[in-house]
């Protein structure tokens, strides 16, 4: 196999790609937006978020080579981190690699049964990635206020609240189109806890206003 399993860590979990950067010269590799990544025993899901867009096999070396397909390799860093490793061939026709760190999803916890409605009708703020940010769903967000990721990297300027499975995600848009998207832990009548934004599996709870 060209993948190198800790199998019951990496197979039949579903993994976010953290970083957002597409890296030049993936002609021949489908770059989703938001990657969410499934590994089975014979095949690699790869979904737009909630849309599968690429189904591969589990081949070997040559036969992915053969296919003109990049070459994927899982290793597993700890039970909630996962590194991809693609090698394809460029636009030179030279084999080159790329990795992305992902990171394991979780279904989230609804505690005492609380409606969602509730949820999108607060403002909530909070820590994430070192930056204080006010986060207020289904309502454009002004340009001063937009929230940020990084000193460089904004969240998007449109915040919904969207699952994929039983994984709810804080799902941030830009130009009306999905951008970003942090998963969600727990979600409280007041609070909300999220985790999966950064390499150190930190976590941070954001509070009602």
């Amino acid at each position: 196999m060209a993948y190198i399993p800790n199998k019951q860590e990496i197979e039949n979990n579903y993994w976010l790609r953290l970083d957002t950067i597409r890296p030049e010269n993936t002609y021949v590799y489908n770059y989703p937006e938001v990657e969410i990544l499934k590994v089975t025993k014979d095949s690699i899901f790869i979904n737009d978020f909630d849309q599968t867009i690429e189904t591969a096999p589990i081949l070997n070396k040559e036969e992915y080579l053969e296919r003109n397909m990049a070459i994927p390799e899982f290793t597993s860093l700890n039970p909630d981190m996962l590194l991809k490793k693609l090698t394809f061939r460029n636009h030179d026709n030279q084999l080159t690699a790329i990795e992305h760190i992902h990171v394991r999803l979780k279904p989230t916890v609804l505690k005492n049964n609380i409606h969602l409605d509730s949820i999108t009708n607060n403002t909530y703020q909070g820590v994430i990635n070192s930056f204080h940010n006010v986060l207020e769903f289904n309502n454009k967000i002004h340009i001063d206020c937009i929230p940020r990721i990084t000193h460089n990297d904004i969240l998007g300027d449109e915040l919904r609240l969207e699952h994929f499975k039983n994984i709810y995600f804080l799902s941030f848009y830009l130009t009306g189109k999905r951008f970003r998207v942090i998963p969600i832990s727990e979600i409280f009548e007041d609070s909300i806890t999220v985790y999966g934004y950064n390499k150190n599996k930190e976590t941070a709870t954001l509070n009602k206003v």
